[in-house]
């Protein structure tokens, strides 16, 4: 994530190699950017919000995350924008497991997904849980 007015010279990964960036600590984020970009100023923060600050107040060039946390922070703050490029980070995905003879579950629990996502409803849990995380963790 970057400031708007910042994109035309944030254009690739190589752009931040040397740039200042913010990710919260104890992430899949951070190991990442502490092996890639060894010189970066890199700040691991305890909680996004306040790496989102670094990001608005012009301490950090960017701020690395997860994809679907970044798009709640570029909704709740005018002037942040995604890069128009991927960082090509470690995958960080969910899965569920049912039993391969088990194919009555695995159909019920995907369309159950699929009705959450069409109504909304992950993405509404996606920002509670964004909040929640934000008011419980620890500076």
């Amino acid at each position: 994530m970057i400031k708007s007015e910042d994109a035309e010279n944030i254009q690739s990964e190589n752009d931040l190699k040397k740039a200042s960036l913010a990710t919260q600590k104890a992430t899949i984020q951070e190991t990442y950017l502490l092996e890639n970009f060894p010189d970066a100023a890199l700040q691991s923060v305890p909680k996004w919000n306040t790496a989102i600050l670094s990001l608005v107040t012009g301490k950090v060039d960017a701020v690395l995350m997860v994809e679907t946390v970044a798009k709640q922070y570029v909704e709740q703050n005018e002037g942040l924008e995604i890069a128009g490029f991927d960082v090509a980070s470690t995958p960080n995905e969910s899965a569920i497991a049912v039993a391969k003879d088990n194919k009555d579950f695995l159909d019920a629990v995907n369309d159950i997904l699929d009705e959450m996502k069409e109504s909304g409803q992950i993405e509404e849990l996606m920002r509670t849980n964004i909040e929640i995380m934000d008011e419980n963790t620890v500076e």
